[in-house]
């Protein structure tokens, strides 16, 4: 769905997976191992480029850590592989990044609405 919305605003998806739920369960890379390969995401496929964050955390972590501040330290962990995928894209400093999570889609009309701010736009129009 995401996608859809977004196809002719965002120049490129950039899904991060976490090798581990928040809660430190290990879970499947769904994209990487199942939905990269699906028929209806292949017109997209040029323009995404998953990442993996490792979400591991050391022995000593869990041992100091309490189940919350383990769960905090991997949900950041992921936000910042984020940056750690756009440095090696080459992101530059003057792209328009949207961080959100999987279920949070924004209309394209006030994805266009940003990207016209961002270049100086007029900004945003009334709902």
């Amino acid at each position: 769905m995401r996608l859809r919305e977004h196809d002719a605003v965002v120049d490129v998806f950039v899904p991060i997976e976490g090798t581990h739920t928040h809660s430190g369960s290990p879970k499947p890379l769904h994209w990487r191992d199942n939905l990269s390969s699906e028929p209806r995401f292949a017109r997209f496929l040029p323009r995404i480029r998953g990442h993996v964050a490792n979400l591991t955390l050391s022995p000593s972590d869990l041992e100091t850590l309490s189940d919350k501040e383990a769960a905090l330290v991997r949900e950041c962990t992921q936000r910042d592989a984020a940056l750690e995928a756009l440095v090696g894209l080459g992101a530059k400093a003057t792209d328009l990044v949207l961080v959100s999570d999987a279920d949070e889609i924004g209309r394209r009309r006030r994805l266009e609405e940003l990207c016209r701010c961002a270049e100086g736009g007029s900004g945003f129009e009334p709902i």
